[in-house]
């Protein structure tokens, strides 16, 4: 009977080696593959046209934009809250964004919420009349009021 014989890189491998291949190495490659395969299903690419962005009225110079948290709706609390706003101070463009179709997902709402916040920061920003921006955001709306600060520091850091 022939004798099995390992080829040579794997001659000489002491038993150390051997535990720490089974134990730690091969253990870990379902680990690694799974985070990788989150990550990627996170910051995959979508389109992000389903939120309209409302139009900002030309003597508008204050802006306060609401944004509701995971699976929810600007029907819910953003919609009585803008309502309530707007009775005090007329003054202000008040906006309750409603990015429900992108927020009902835990694991996209970050990522996507920043996406589409820095879209709507980039469109207030091209407005010249603007002074402020008030933001009000739950949840992963907050997501929305990080996206949206980021634009407008880039764009018009002069806006407080």
């Amino acid at each position: 009977m022939k004798k099995l014989r390992l080829p040579a890189y794997l001659r000489g491998r002491s038993i150390l080696f051997w535990l720490m291949m089974l134990l730690v190495i091969i253990p870990g490659i379902p680990f690694v593959l799974a985070s990788v395969g989150f990550v990627m299903y996170t910051f995959w690419p979508m389109n992000l046209d389903r939120v309209e962005l409302p139009e900002i009225a030309p003597t508008t110079e204050h802006v306060v934009l609401i944004s509701h948290g995971l699976r929810d709706t600007a029907l819910s609390w953003p919609a009585a809250l803008a309502k309530t706003l707007v009775q005090r101070d007329d003054s202000s463009q008040v906006i309750a964004l409603d990015w429900n179709p992108y927020s009902q997902n835990a694991l996209r709402c970050s990522v996507d919420g920043k996406r589409i916040g820095h879209r709507f920061g980039e469109h207030v920003a091209n407005h010249p009349g603007l002074v402020s921006i008030h933001l009000i955001g739950h949840s992963c709306g907050a997501f929305i009021n990080l996206g949206v600060c980021r634009a407008i520091k880039e764009k018009r850091p002069d806006v407080s």
